[in-house]
């Protein structure tokens, strides 16, 4: 059994950590991260995963919005969990190894799980604020067409 204390226990993990603070001072840097995540996720289909697909995701678009300037209501040391979470998602070789195929993702699965339930209450006001805003594009949106 997999557990997120041994995960976070690896090598890999720990420079994951370490790593988190430098892609959150690089925008740029970020957004390739981001980019490249995105990818894996999408090619990855085992029923597995799927299950913490959309956690994923959240996380992903919640940097995309942070690297961007837009959404800064979370604290550092939550942004830098997240980081560190996407980082082991990608990495090759972690405790579990990606060539392993689908159980290779039970890993990244499993701390990606414990990273949203461990942030649960940064992560509904992201999902509050996205819903807000695209609220507020609609009505921008809906404005427009009166208009015309």
């Amino acid at each position: 059994m997999v557990t997120v204390a041994a995960i976070k226990n690896t090598r890999v993990y720990h420079i994951a950590e370490r790593l988190a603070a430098g892609y959150l001072a690089n925008p740029e840097r970020l957004k390739l991260l981001i980019s490249r995540s995105t990818k894996k996720a999408q090619l990855n289909v085992s029923s597995r995963f799927n299950v913490v697909k959309d956690s994923l995701f959240t996380f992903l678009r919640l940097l995309k919005a942070y690297s961007k300037g837009e959404y800064r209501d979370i604290p550092w040391k939550s942004l830098s969990l997240i980081v560190a979470c996407v980082i082991y998602f990608l990495a090759p070789i972690d405790l579990i190894p990606d060539i392993l195929g689908a159980l290779g993702l039970f890993d990244d699965a499993a701390l990606v799980s414990w990273t949203f339930k461990h942030l649960t209450e940064d992560l509904q006001k992201f999902r509050a604020w996205e819903e807000n805003r695209s609220q507020q594009e609609q009505n921008t949106q809906d404005d427009q067409i009166a208009r015309r």
